[in-house]
């Protein structure tokens, strides 16, 4: 717990799998499962959840984690190969740790960390079709970006967002503002440029 930012992390380090990895690296993340490539294992590289206390009472929850499958690619040789992450398991996580803190809210930290599941959760139906992944650029760079009216960031950057009609706002100072309203489906893997005129 850092003691001037009121941030809790917690760190997880390694983790392998072999039986059903094919099934993992689909459900989980963005790698290539055809005929061409042969997974034989799943590895969680590393996992950090982050708590941070927003005010009395509260606190926001953020987890990262990075995975590897071993395969052999068509022409290829066997190794490990960084994949990348979905997002249907840390929200899976996240979603277990809010059901789980909602049980425990007159409890301890600890008690409520030890109640966290040990085994990674089993791929759903829902992790076929993960939500839309919006990437937003724009010349020149570090524009401040708005998703329907909420502040998201500077540019460059890429979110995941509730599939459905957007309108994205980017505004830097000097230039004209630049807006785009676009329909978002399950699975969108969508990329916007704006280019900002002074």
């Amino acid at each position: 717990m850092h003691k001037d930012s009121l941030t809790a992390t917690f760190a997880y380090d390694g983790g392998r799998i072999d039986s059903g990895s094919t099934n993992f690296l689909k459900a989980y993340t963005t790698a290539y499962t055809g005929w061409t490539m042969t997974w034989e294992s799943f590895r969680v590289d590393n996992a950090s959840l982050y708590l941070r206390e927003e005010k009395p009472g509260t606190c926001t929850a953020e987890v990262k984690m990075s995975f590897a499958g071993f395969g052999k690619p068509m022409f290829g040789q066997y190794g490990w190969y960084a994949v990348e992450s979905n997002f249907n398991f840390e929200k899976t996580l996240l979603d277990e740790l809010e059901a789980q803190s909602k049980r425990a809210a007159s409890a301890d930290l600890d008690t409520a960390i030890s109640l966290l599941p040990t085994a990674p959760p089993k791929p759903s139906d829902s992790a076929s079709k993960p939500e839309p992944q919006l990437t937003i650029t724009s010349d020149p760079a570090g524009a401040e970006i708005e998703i329907d009216g909420e502040f998201i960031g500077n540019t460059p950057t890429t979110v995941m967002r509730k599939e459905g009609s957007v309108t994205v706002n980017v505004k830097k100072v000097g230039f004209q503002p630049w807006q785009r309203t676009l329909k978002l489906n399950p699975g969108d893997k969508r990329a916007l440029h704006a280019e900002l005129v002074k």
